[in-house]
């Protein structure tokens, strides 16, 4: 005995029922391809983080650094022209900006410390005599010590 193909012309039934199963087959294929796109989005945005981290690891080696955040006292430097930014915990400068514009403006309450102002007192207050030589004579001369100025004068206009 042989199995052999034979031609069977389908009847309205057989038609409209294969029509609902190819209906419900396009159904699931675009069902599971949306599915797949989902996922496929899905690894692709964990590749992208890892290639991300990745690229950023391999840039902080090769620079030899890194950012972080940190809380900062941020101070004018009047003698430097600078901001100063300040670990408020342990004093230590973590960073300096020159100043820009408006900056050099000294505001209302800003504490404004004259580094030589204790030497000055010092002088001042033991009588201490300096004396300054001219390298190219070797003569001497007595500097008598400033007296810490009180005020500026304005300019008559």
């Amino acid at each position: 005995m042989e199995d052999i193909e034979i031609k069977h012309d389908l009847t309205q039934d057989e038609r409209n029922e294969m029509n609902t199963q190819l209906t419900d087959k396009l159904i699931e294929i675009s069902e599971v391809e949306d599915e797949k796109k989902a996922k496929a989005a899905q690894f692709k945005a964990r590749l992208d983080g890892l290639n991300g981290d990745v690229n950023l690891l391999a840039r902080q080696l090769r620079d030899g650094y890194i950012f972080y955040t940190v809380s900062a006292e941020r101070r004018r430097n009047y003698l430097l022209k600078r901001w100063e930014y300040v670990n408020p915990e342990t004093g230590e400068l973590l960073k300096s900006e020159p100043f820009m514009g408006r900056d050099f403006q000294m505001r209302v309450g800003d504490n404004f410390e004259d580094p030589i102002r204790p030497l000055r007192d010092f002088i001042n207050d033991h009588n201490v005599i300096i004396e300054a030589v001219n390298p190219m004579t070797g003569e001497t001369k007595q500097l008598i010590p400033d007296k810490p100025k009180q005020g500026r004068k304005a300019n008559a206009v």
